[in-house]
């Protein structure tokens, strides 16, 4: 574990764990593109990767360097659950998806049901997207978009 004195740049070799913290600021879609840079090379060279809390924001800044394990896993679910790039896939490869794994009648409510049952009982864990909390209370033609939705019409089965 590294220290909160270590400076960044004297960080060398392989990392075990990469995990990005959040905190004041991390969330304002601004941030030093040094240490982006530094958050994609580390990314690079870590076993794992993970953010906590608007870390995340931090490591979405660099989606292209990260984990290739971490990268194809976020991809595989984008594509699976919310049909994002379903049409750049052949409908062979889609077919060959739906084989291996067999998708039931009632998918897309029973992993909506699945994402409520993980966290009803901490509500206040779901407190909203910064942003869209911004943008809703500041623009009044903003329109929330809606994660049920996008699982609802994605174009697969279920």
């Amino acid at each position: 574990m590294l220290a909160d004195a270590t400076p960044i740049a004297d960080v060398r070799g392989p990392i075990d764990t990469l995990v990005i913290v959040g905190g004041p600021g991390a969330e304002s879609g601004s941030y030093d593109p040094n240490f982006i840079a530094w958050i994609a090379k580390a990314a690079r060279q870590s076993r794992r990767v993970a953010s906590i809390c608007t870390g995340a924001f931090l490591l979405a800044e660099a989606p292209q360097y990260m984990h290739p394990v971490v990268a194809l896993v976020t991809a595989g679910v984008e594509m699976d659950v919310l049909g994002i790039d379903y049409a750049s896939f052949t409908e062979s490869d889609r077919n060959a998806v739906v084989q291996a794994f067999p998708r039931p009648a009632h998918f897309k409510e029973d992993i909506l049901q699945a994402f409520y049952d993980g966290i009803k009982h901490k509500f206040e864990t779901t407190f909203g997207n910064v942003k869209a909390d911004v943008l809703a209370a500041k623009d009044p033609d903003f329109h929330h978009g809606n994660f049920c939705s996008v699982i609802r019409n994605s174009p697969w089965f279920g």
